[in-house]
Parts: C-alpha cells; structure tokens; sequence
C-alpha cells in the first residue's frame, strides 16, 4: 500500500447527501444526457490501467437511494459486463471523453463530460489571470524531454572538464558527478516516489504531471553546485542554500549539494518534488496556504514516514488547541508559524484520511479554481465549522472552532 495512514483515522459526520440538481460539478451530466449516450460506441480505461475498446454502451445504473451512479453497463460482444463506476477511470463514447466522479455523501459517482468541465475551468481560471496545465500528449512529452535535455547538455559544456553523468528514467532527468550507477540509482527512485503521489490523488501509477520530466542535478562539490545555480541557471544569488528548487512553464529542477549519494537524497530531493507535484498540477493556480504547506508535508510523509515524529506533533498541536479552542484563524492565513505548520499537516491528514478519493478531487478543484470552501462542501459535505468541530473531536478538543 503505496499511502500509509500516519496518525489517526476519522470520519465526517455529514450534513446529508446533496441531489444531482445541488451538485455543482463541473460538466456534470443529467438522466437526459446519459440517455443520450446510451448504444453509442465505447473505449473504457480501467483504474487497474486495463483498455477495453470496440464496445458499445449499454447503462449507468443508478442507486435507488440517490442520483448517484453505482454500476456502468457496457456490450463487449455477447457479453454484457456490469462495472463498478468506480473502477472506471476514463471513458470515450462517441469519440468525446468522460469520468465518473466520486461523490462521498451520497456514496456513488456522477458522470462528467470531460470536455465541458475543461471549457467551465478554462473560463473560470482565465477570468482569475491563471494558466489552466492540459495533461501532455506523448509527442509533446517527448518534445519537452527533449528541450530538457538541451538544457543538461549545455550544462555539461558549462561545467566542464568535470565529468558529469547522465541518467533517465520514466519521470526523471539526473545529472551528477557521481558515478553513473549511482545516478541511475537516483532517478529510479524518483520514479517510485512520483508513483507514490500519484496514487494519493487517484492518478495512475505512469501519469505524467511534469510537463516534460523531472530535473535532478546533484552535485558532491559545493562549488560545482555553485557555478550550476549562477552560470547554468543564471542564479548567483543562491547564498547559504544546499537545495533549490527552479519551476517555470518548461522545467522543473532540483539542485541539491550533498557529500554522499545515499538515503538522505532521495529525502531532500522529495520534500521539493511534493512542492513541484502540487505547482505543477494541472495549472498554477496556487492553493490556501494551509492546504498548500499540510500537504507538502504529508506528500513527503507518505515517501518518508516518521511514525515518532508525527505523534509528537500531534501531541503538541491537540495542547495548543485544547489551550485555544480554535485552529488559530489557519484556515484564512496566509503565513503560517513553525505551530500552525504542524496544524496544517494534521488538517491535511484528517481530510485524506476521511476519505482519499474525495481529498483527490478536492485539491483538483482548488487547481482548477474552486474556493476551498465550496470544494470542501462539494467533497465532504462539510461547511468550515463542521470540519474545525470534527477535527476538534478527533484531536480530543470538543467545540473547536475555526
């Protein structure tokens, strides 16, 4: 199991389950659009990664408690399989495509029309001045790759005559003075570590989210890793930092300075790979502070677990809170102190803890523009006083606040 439960498991007591009509999805379709879709042909990626094509649709069987979707329906031959909507990861009817999108308080899935969704998120996060980032064909990933690699090249002209190895995996592009074992080392475990955030946001393991890949140099001089930041990177003002980390619209690069090439930098290097994740992630719209630091922390959790560590913090924090009765106004922060950094971290647990799938599709809303209030509401049914109070009662500090 790729995400590993850190301190404490909750659940949300819920306001009630929402109707499809109060649902505000985006591209969210309706009995009438489904109907519509019904005997048209099919191509189905499963969750698994499993491609089932050449099929016909048959159904969206819905609970008979709710509008939600339970079972999807498909014609492959004479057979006629009855699915979990929840098993399905992508769908391409009729040549356009779709998901199901989990809806944890009534507990099933509603069908979305990808395209719509992606014209509502466009026009929302353009009207914010933001970037929406559309997932890369594999031509545009290898054209990426390719720029990247230049800039490796002209790096290995920069620094010479050292000799710099080179090495690539799925996700990465390494380059060090290491040995070339060691760099190859290196880059495959960023390929476990990029598998691993994926699978927390529900994303297959080979999803691609780095616009190109991942960059590394590591460097066992310190002066090399200088002349790297200021004449590679036209960085002279790098001062005392033995770890930076550059991203703009074409790369996304960690330079690091390290003595030896063991454990320790696969450690560094994934604190700034969840930060690079959650900038990288399907646009630069940035995130509430307090979602944005919890979850960098907990990303580099799940890669690093520290089981000690995380019950001294939440001993620490639950005292503080008990002392308050508030989660000290973090939730509309913009700076967080080295306390209400650890808090964060805790909020950030409690909601993937509650229910991973629905933290996936919380923080793709908040990239795809959403406040988080309306997408907290969306995915757990909870206002901010309902999350603060359950929180409080998981932490053992009864009518806490926000």
């Amino acid at each position: 199991m790729l995400f590993r439960p850190i301190a404490f498991v909750l659940a949300f007591v819920f306001v009630g389950a929402a109707s499809a009509a109060e649902l505000q999805f985006d591209g969210l379709v309706d009995d009438t659009g489904r109907q519509l879709l019904i005997g048209k042909p099919a191509v189905i990626q499963f969750i698994s990664g499993t491609v089932v094509g050449d099929v016909e649709v048959v159904g969206f069987i819905k609970d008979p408690r709710s509008d939600a979707i339970r079972f999807f329906q498909y014609q492959d031959g004479k057979r006629k399989p009855r699915m979990k909507a929840t098993d399905v990861y992508r769908l391409l009817i009729d040549g356009r495509p779709y998901s199901f999108r989990y809806h944890r308080p009534s507990g099933g899935v509603h069908l979305i029309d990808l395209g719509k969704a992606q014209a509502d998120a466009e026009a929302r996060i353009t009207g914010s001045n933001k970037t929406l980032r559309d997932p890369q064909t594999d031509d545009e990933i290898r054209e990426a790759v390719g720029d990247q690699i230049v800039i490796f090249n002209d790096a290995r002209k920069a620094l010479a005559p050292v000799n710099l190895s080179f090495a690539e995996s799925d996700f990465c592009l390494l380059l060090t003075d290491f040995p070339q074992q060691a760099a190859e080392q290196v880059a495959e475990q960023v390929d476990v570590m990029c598998q691993q955030m994926n699978s927390v946001f529900g994303l297959p393991k080979s999803a691609n989210i780095w616009q190109g890949k991942m960059m590394v140099a590591v460097f066992s001089q310190r002066e090399l890793f200088g002349k790297f930041e200021s004449d590679v990177l036209d960085n002279p003002n790098f001062g005392t930092s033995t770890t930076i980390y550059h991203h703009n619209r074409q790369r996304f690069l960690v330079a690091t300075y390290r003595e030896k090439l063991d454990a320790s930098v696969a450690s560094t290097i994934s604190w700034s790979m969840a930060a690079g994740y959650i900038d990288r992630y399907r646009s630069d719209v940035k995130l509430p502070r307090w979602v944005h630091s919890g979850l960098q922390d907990m990303l580099h959790r799940v890669m690093f677990p520290d089981p000690k560590r995380d019950a001294a913090a939440r001993n620490t924090a639950a005292t503080r809170l008990r002392r308050t009765g508030s989660l000290l106004g973090i939730l509309q922060a913009t700076e967080l102190d080295d306390e209400r950094e650890v808090l964060a971290k805790l909020l950030v647990i409690h909601l993937v803890e509650a229910d991973p799938k629905a933290f996936s599709q919380f923080f793709e809303d908040l990239k795809l523009g959403h406040k988080w209030d309306a997408a907290l509401k969306a995915n757990y049914g909870a206002t901010p006083e309902a999350f603060a109070a359950d929180f409080g009662r998981r932490m053992g500090v009864p009518n806490l606040t926000p």
